[in-house]
Protein backbone atom coordinates (compact mmCIF):
# COMPACT_ATOMS: atom_id res chain seq x y z
CA UNK A 1 0.00 0.00 0.00
CA UNK A 2 1.10 3.46 -1.24
CA UNK A 3 0.18 6.52 0.55
CA UNK A 4 0.91 9.49 -1.00
CA UNK A 5 2.19 12.81 1.84
CA UNK A 6 2.42 16.40 0.82
CA UNK A 7 3.47 18.27 3.78
CA UNK A 8 2.95 22.13 2.15
CA UNK A 9 3.65 23.97 5.11
CA UNK A 10 7.29 22.38 5.76
CA UNK A 11 9.77 25.19 6.79
CA UNK A 12 13.05 24.19 4.84
CA UNK A 13 15.86 26.08 6.35
CA UNK A 14 14.83 23.66 9.34
CA UNK A 15 15.53 19.95 9.90
CA UNK A 16 12.43 17.83 9.84
CA UNK A 17 12.85 17.16 13.51
CA UNK A 18 12.97 20.71 15.09
CA UNK A 19 10.29 22.58 16.51
CA UNK A 20 9.71 24.59 13.76
CA UNK A 21 8.43 21.64 11.77
CA UNK A 22 6.59 19.94 14.33
CA UNK A 23 3.09 19.07 12.74
CA UNK A 24 5.14 17.78 9.71
CA UNK A 25 7.08 15.82 11.16
CA UNK A 26 4.32 14.23 13.86
CA UNK A 27 2.13 13.77 10.68
CA UNK A 28 4.98 11.68 8.99
CA UNK A 29 5.29 9.44 12.14
CA UNK A 30 1.39 8.70 12.57
CA UNK A 31 0.88 7.75 9.25
CA UNK A 32 4.05 5.56 8.84
CA UNK A 33 2.66 4.00 12.08
CA UNK A 34 -0.59 3.45 10.14
CA UNK A 35 1.11 2.12 7.36
CA UNK A 36 2.41 -0.12 9.39
CA UNK A 37 5.47 -2.96 7.65
CA UNK A 38 3.71 -2.88 4.48
CA UNK A 39 2.78 -0.07 3.61
CA UNK A 40 5.45 2.67 1.78
CA UNK A 41 4.77 6.48 1.36
CA UNK A 42 5.72 8.61 -1.65
CA UNK A 43 6.36 12.26 -0.86
CA UNK A 44 5.61 15.69 -2.81
CA UNK A 45 7.81 18.22 -1.63
CA UNK A 46 8.75 21.42 -2.73
CA UNK A 47 11.76 23.80 -4.21
CA UNK A 48 10.58 27.00 -5.10
CA UNK A 49 8.99 30.12 -3.83
CA UNK A 50 5.60 30.00 -5.53
CA UNK A 51 4.98 33.65 -4.84
CA UNK A 52 8.75 34.61 -6.10
CA UNK A 53 10.14 32.28 -8.79
CA UNK A 54 13.33 34.78 -9.54
CA UNK A 55 14.31 34.24 -5.92
CA UNK A 56 16.64 31.18 -4.31
CA UNK A 57 14.47 28.85 -2.79
CA UNK A 58 16.56 28.44 1.10
CA UNK A 59 16.10 24.46 1.23
CA UNK A 60 20.27 24.12 0.75
CA UNK A 61 21.35 23.72 4.05
CA UNK A 62 18.41 21.11 5.35
CA UNK A 63 17.40 19.18 1.94
CA UNK A 64 20.17 16.10 2.62
CA UNK A 65 18.70 15.94 6.55
CA UNK A 66 15.19 16.19 5.55
CA UNK A 67 15.60 13.24 2.81
CA UNK A 68 17.42 11.10 5.61
CA UNK A 69 14.54 11.54 7.92
CA UNK A 70 11.91 10.85 5.17
CA UNK A 71 13.91 7.55 4.50
CA UNK A 72 13.88 6.63 7.37
CA UNK A 73 10.10 6.52 7.79
CA UNK A 74 9.24 4.10 4.37
CA UNK A 75 9.73 7.41 1.90
CA UNK A 76 10.87 5.56 -0.99
CA UNK A 77 9.66 7.79 -3.68
CA UNK A 78 10.18 11.57 -4.30
CA UNK A 79 8.16 14.26 -6.50
CA UNK A 80 9.61 17.39 -5.81
CA UNK A 81 7.60 20.17 -7.34
CA UNK A 82 9.47 23.40 -9.18
CA UNK A 83 7.88 25.91 -11.09
CA UNK A 84 5.77 23.69 -13.59
CA UNK A 85 5.15 26.99 -16.19
CA UNK A 86 8.82 28.25 -16.03
CA UNK A 87 12.53 28.19 -16.02
CA UNK A 88 14.13 29.96 -13.02
CA UNK A 89 17.23 31.18 -12.32
CA UNK A 90 18.11 29.93 -9.23
CA UNK A 91 20.68 27.60 -10.01
CA UNK A 92 18.28 24.69 -11.15
CA UNK A 93 21.16 22.97 -13.08
CA UNK A 94 22.74 22.56 -9.40
CA UNK A 95 19.66 21.25 -7.79
CA UNK A 96 18.90 18.74 -10.20
CA UNK A 97 23.02 17.71 -9.85
CA UNK A 98 23.28 17.74 -6.00
CA UNK A 99 19.60 16.30 -5.22
CA UNK A 100 19.66 13.51 -7.90
CA UNK A 101 23.11 12.36 -6.63
CA UNK A 102 22.02 12.34 -2.61
CA UNK A 103 18.67 10.62 -3.64
CA UNK A 104 20.66 7.90 -4.92
CA UNK A 105 23.39 7.92 -1.53
CA UNK A 106 22.37 9.68 1.06
CA UNK A 107 25.82 9.71 2.64
CA UNK A 108 27.30 12.19 0.07
CA UNK A 109 27.88 15.53 1.61
CA UNK A 110 25.69 18.71 0.11
CA UNK A 111 28.13 21.15 0.20
CA UNK A 112 30.63 18.87 -1.81
CA UNK A 113 27.92 18.56 -4.82
CA UNK A 114 27.68 22.07 -4.69
CA UNK A 115 31.64 22.74 -4.80
CA UNK A 116 32.14 20.22 -7.26
CA UNK A 117 28.99 21.11 -9.50
CA UNK A 118 30.22 24.94 -9.33
CA UNK A 119 33.38 23.77 -10.80
CA UNK A 120 32.54 21.76 -13.46
CA UNK A 121 29.73 23.78 -14.80
CA UNK A 122 31.48 27.62 -14.67
CA UNK A 123 34.94 27.00 -14.32
CA UNK A 124 36.84 29.69 -13.70
CA UNK A 125 34.30 32.10 -12.49
CA UNK A 126 33.79 28.67 -9.89
CA UNK A 127 34.39 30.63 -6.90
CA UNK A 128 32.96 33.78 -7.62
CA UNK A 129 29.71 32.01 -7.84
CA UNK A 130 29.98 30.18 -5.27
CA UNK A 131 30.54 33.26 -3.19
CA UNK A 132 26.93 34.31 -4.56
CA UNK A 133 25.67 31.03 -3.52
CA UNK A 134 27.19 31.50 0.30
CA UNK A 135 26.06 35.32 0.93
CA UNK A 136 22.64 34.49 -0.62
CA UNK A 137 22.73 31.34 1.99
CA UNK A 138 24.07 33.93 4.48
CA UNK A 139 21.75 36.62 4.21
CA UNK A 140 18.68 34.42 4.64
CA UNK A 141 20.25 33.40 7.82
CA UNK A 142 20.83 37.31 8.72
CA UNK A 143 17.44 38.00 8.20
CA UNK A 144 16.04 35.27 10.28
CA UNK A 145 17.92 36.19 13.39
CA UNK A 146 17.45 40.14 13.28
CA UNK A 147 13.83 40.01 12.04
CA UNK A 148 12.63 36.37 13.37
CA UNK A 149 11.02 35.73 10.20
CA UNK A 150 11.30 32.74 8.67
CA UNK A 151 12.03 32.79 4.98
CA UNK A 152 12.14 28.88 4.07
CA UNK A 153 8.44 28.17 3.03
CA UNK A 154 7.23 28.07 -0.48
CA UNK A 155 5.04 31.22 0.42
CA UNK A 156 7.45 33.21 2.68
CA UNK A 157 8.52 36.89 1.25
CA UNK A 158 11.88 36.23 -0.19
CA UNK A 159 11.61 39.21 -2.81
CA UNK A 160 11.56 41.85 -0.18
CA UNK A 161 13.84 45.18 -0.49
CA UNK A 162 14.28 44.82 3.50
CA UNK A 163 16.30 41.66 2.41
CA UNK A 164 17.68 42.80 -0.81
CA UNK A 165 19.23 46.23 0.62
CA UNK A 166 21.16 48.17 -1.61
CA UNK A 167 24.99 46.98 0.22
CA UNK A 168 23.80 43.57 -0.68
CA UNK A 169 22.82 44.43 -4.20
CA UNK A 170 25.94 46.46 -4.64
CA UNK A 171 27.89 42.93 -3.42
CA UNK A 172 25.87 40.93 -5.61
CA UNK A 173 27.16 43.27 -8.77
CA UNK A 174 30.88 43.59 -7.63
CA UNK A 175 30.78 38.99 -7.32
CA UNK A 176 29.37 38.94 -11.01
CA UNK A 177 31.73 41.63 -12.42
CA UNK A 178 34.85 39.43 -11.12
CA UNK A 179 33.10 35.92 -12.29
CA UNK A 180 32.76 37.75 -15.75
CA UNK A 181 36.23 38.88 -15.49
CA UNK A 182 37.67 35.44 -14.89
CA UNK A 183 36.66 34.00 -17.98
CA UNK A 184 37.97 37.17 -20.46
CA UNK A 185 40.78 34.86 -21.23
CA UNK A 186 38.12 32.50 -23.07
CA UNK A 187 37.21 35.01 -25.53
CA UNK A 188 40.10 34.77 -27.68
CA UNK A 189 41.09 31.24 -26.62
CA UNK A 190 38.17 29.44 -27.04
CA UNK A 191 34.98 31.35 -28.10
CA UNK A 192 32.75 28.69 -27.60
CA UNK A 193 33.48 27.89 -24.16
CA UNK A 194 33.31 31.79 -23.57
CA UNK A 195 29.99 32.26 -25.32
CA UNK A 196 28.54 29.12 -22.63
CA UNK A 197 29.79 30.20 -19.53
CA UNK A 198 29.05 33.85 -19.93
CA UNK A 199 25.02 32.59 -20.49
CA UNK A 200 25.14 30.21 -18.04
CA UNK A 201 25.93 33.37 -15.58
CA UNK A 202 23.73 35.67 -17.30
CA UNK A 203 20.74 33.24 -16.69
CA UNK A 204 21.21 33.61 -13.00
CA UNK A 205 22.03 36.75 -13.13
CA UNK A 206 18.83 37.65 -14.01
CA UNK A 207 17.48 37.89 -10.09
CA UNK A 208 20.07 40.66 -9.77
CA UNK A 209 18.27 42.53 -12.92
CA UNK A 210 15.41 42.27 -11.13
CA UNK A 211 16.21 43.29 -8.47
CA UNK A 212 17.66 46.78 -9.54
CA UNK A 213 15.06 47.11 -12.00
CA UNK A 214 11.87 46.58 -9.35
CA UNK A 215 13.96 48.43 -6.38
CA UNK A 216 16.50 50.89 -7.48
CA UNK A 217 15.78 51.37 -11.06
CA UNK A 218 16.16 55.41 -9.87
CA UNK A 219 19.77 55.10 -8.93
CA UNK A 220 21.27 54.72 -12.00
CA UNK A 221 21.60 56.19 -15.22
CA UNK A 222 19.40 55.88 -18.13
CA UNK A 223 22.07 54.59 -19.91
CA UNK A 224 22.94 51.79 -17.80
CA UNK A 225 18.54 51.22 -17.29
CA UNK A 226 17.83 50.73 -20.71
CA UNK A 227 20.57 47.99 -20.92
CA UNK A 228 19.41 46.78 -18.03
CA UNK A 229 15.60 46.06 -19.81
CA UNK A 230 17.20 45.09 -22.81
CA UNK A 231 19.37 42.24 -21.10
CA UNK A 232 16.38 41.58 -18.94
CA UNK A 233 13.79 41.08 -22.07
CA UNK A 234 16.51 39.14 -23.73
CA UNK A 235 17.74 36.67 -21.43
CA UNK A 236 14.28 36.01 -19.59
CA UNK A 237 13.17 35.32 -23.13
CA UNK A 238 16.18 33.04 -23.72
CA UNK A 239 16.15 30.88 -21.10
CA UNK A 240 12.24 30.64 -20.76
CA UNK A 241 11.79 32.47 -17.67
CA UNK A 242 8.29 33.38 -18.28
CA UNK A 243 6.43 34.58 -15.11
CA UNK A 244 7.67 36.27 -11.72
CA UNK A 245 5.33 34.07 -9.58
CA UNK A 246 2.32 31.49 -9.83
CA UNK A 247 -0.56 32.90 -11.76
CA UNK A 248 1.56 35.97 -12.00
CA UNK A 249 1.94 38.98 -14.46
CA UNK A 250 4.52 37.82 -17.45
CA UNK A 251 8.00 39.42 -16.91
CA UNK A 252 8.25 40.34 -20.77
CA UNK A 253 8.00 44.19 -21.33
CA UNK A 254 7.54 44.76 -17.38
CA UNK A 255 10.22 47.22 -16.94
CA UNK A 256 10.22 48.66 -20.76
CA UNK A 257 8.15 51.81 -19.11
CA UNK A 258 11.76 52.68 -17.85
CA UNK A 259 13.25 52.95 -20.74
CA UNK A 260 14.07 56.62 -22.87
Amino acid sequence: VYFEYAPIYTNYSYTLEDVENVDTYTDLLKWNDFLGEKGRLMLWTYETNFHHFLYQFNNFATFREQLATYAENNVDYIFSQGASLTNQPCFQEMRLFVESQLMWDINKNYAELVNEFMYAFYKDAAPEMLEYYNLIKMRYEQMEILYGHEFSTIYSDIGSKQIWTPCVVNAISGIFERAYAKIEHYKTEDPAMYTKLYERMKEVEITLMYTKLSFYHGDYSQETINQLVDDFNYYTSKFGILVVRENGATLQGMFDAYKK
